[in-house]
């Protein structure tokens, strides 16, 4: 696991993709204590990463990292990351946040979904 967390600061972005992309399989294996303890915080680095194709990797594993989160993950970092997104320099990033809001929203169990996502996906269609 430690391996793995030495990856978030790989000079090679490719690695840093990566490792954002297998993000959801590893904290599988390792469990919701670790994943929360050490996964999550390297998330949450690479999402903020100087190379567009990481955040946007980042964009992309969104709605599995929102299924693994409990609520008070996905109700405060993620929907801080995702406004993030939304907002980000690179029109690639902010296309796939956008493209990835409805499995986003589906990740939330019941449909509770949080009422800024609804209007996002609502503001869609204007």
């Amino acid at each position: 696991m430690y391996e793995i967390v030495s990856l978030q600061d790989d000079p090679i972005y490719r690695v840093r993709k990566e490792t954002v992309l297998k993000m959801t399989n590893i904290s599988k294996v390792l469990g919701k204590e670790m994943y929360l303890g050490v996964l999550f915080p390297v998330y949450k680095k690479l999402a903020n990463d100087q190379i567009w194709g990481v955040r946007r990797a980042a964009v992309e594993v969104l709605p599995e990292i929102s299924r693994i989160s409990p609520p008070e993950i996905k109700n405060g970092p993620l929907i801080e990351l995702f406004k993030k997104f939304s907002g980000d320099t690179s029109k690639w990033v902010k296309m796939a946040t956008f493209q990835f809001l409805g499995p986003f929203i589906a990740s939330y169990e019941g449909m509770e979904a949080n009422p800024l996502l609804v209007n996002y996906f609502i503001n869609m269609c204007e």
